[in-house]
């Protein structure tokens, strides 16, 4: 792994708290969140969907070691 690579990825890991991993574990991918989104709807491009632009920073949160329950109730 680049050095640039694992930087970004501790970066991320930083922000991921309490709010952001609930959200991830009751994403159901079920697609309603992307008429919210104003360049899907003006494009219809996938890519512009918000689970689909959140899934870099899900996929780091499903690789992370800490168990997850951890982050989605807070640090004790």
């Amino acid at each position: 792994m680049s050095a640039s690579l694992e930087k970004g990825i501790n970066a991320l890991k930083q922000v991921i708290d309490a709010p952001i991993a609930s959200y991830f574990n009751s994403c159901v991918h079920c697609g309603l969140c992307a008429d919210a989104c104003l360049f899907y709807t003006e494009t219809g491009d996938p890519k512009y969907t918000p689970i689909h632009k959140l899934e870099p920073l899900r996929r780091v949160y499903e690789q992370m070691a800490e168990p997850k329950w951890v982050l989605a109730f807070g640090v004790c």
